[in-house]
């Protein structure tokens, strides 16, 4: 059985939904995430756009922590 926090959902036998947007099977070991728009503040920048760079940042915490 698979003990379950308040953001995480069973899906399917032994994958978890993350309420920080991600998929993970316990037993298989794997983590599954999409469109996480990583560089877009750089990509925006080089098109002359004035963009704050935080967002790589947090993706980049939460990806770590989902690892974890």
């Amino acid at each position: 059985m698979i003990a379950l926090r308040a953001n995480q959902a069973l899906v399917a036998d032994e994958i978890l939904l993350d309420g920080r947007l991600a998929l993970f099977h316990k037993t298989e070991r794997w983590l599954a995430v999409a469109d996480l728009h990583f560089g877009y503040e750089l990509s925006q920048r080089a098109a002359g756009r004035l963009v704050p760079l935080w967002g790589m940042a947090s993706i980049s915490d939460r990806l770590t922590r989902l690892v974890e």
